[in-house]
């Protein structure tokens, strides 16, 4: 919904945005949302950088997804 009402706004979402979103999903126990944001932004031709992916798999962490958690961690990039 965050996203939503920032793109009725006209202002496009970004990384920081998308982070922020994904961060507040985990927070309140909605993994499953996190994720939807996490994967959908390569689709809004966003790059998920490494803070973002470390937000999904936080979100996975406190909902005790942990093969999940532990499965975007091993997916990050080397940086």
């Amino acid at each position: 919904e965050i996203l939503s009402a920032k793109q009725r706004q006209a202002l496009p979402p970004n990384v920081v945005t998308c982070t922020a979103a994904i961060n507040a999903c985990g927070r309140a126990g909605h993994w499953e949302h996190a994720l939807l944001l996490a994967t959908s932004m390569c689709t809004r031709g966003l790059n998920p950088d490494a803070v973002c992916s470390i937000a999904a798999a936080s979100a996975c962490e406190r909902s005790s997804r942990w093969t999940l958690a532990l499965q975007l961690i091993a997916a990050m990039p080397l940086v």
